[in-house]
């Protein structure tokens, strides 16, 4: 789990340097959260999958334009195939409670 919080860690420092990327980032979850809150569970599933999808684009591309600049600062850079491995949706699946007797 770490590891996973480290690289997500990276992936947002690298993803919303510039205000314009900040602001798409921003637009992008107010959209997520908008689809939740009116429970519209297709809705809020496909824009975290574009989302997902469209960062793991976008921070390729970044990585791609800096990769000297990176390596030089220390950065490891995780070479991938050109075409994104598909994204699966997960299963929606209902609350357990527990309940006391």
């Amino acid at each position: 789990m770490n590891g996973a919080l480290t690289r997500l860690s990276r992936t947002r420092w690298l993803e919303v340097r510039t205000a314009e990327s900040r602001a798409h980032a921003r637009t992008e979850h107010l959209e997520i959260i908008a689809a939740v809150q009116s429970r519209d569970a297709a809705r809020a599933a496909a824009l975290v999958l574009s989302h997902s999808r469209g960062t793991r684009v976008r921070l390729l591309n970044h990585l791609s334009e800096e990769r000297r600049r990176l390596r030089a600062r220390g950065y490891s850079i995780i070479e991938s195939s050109e075409s994104p491995s598909p994204l699966s949706p997960v299963a929606s699946r209902s609350p357990t409670v527990a309940l006391g007797t």
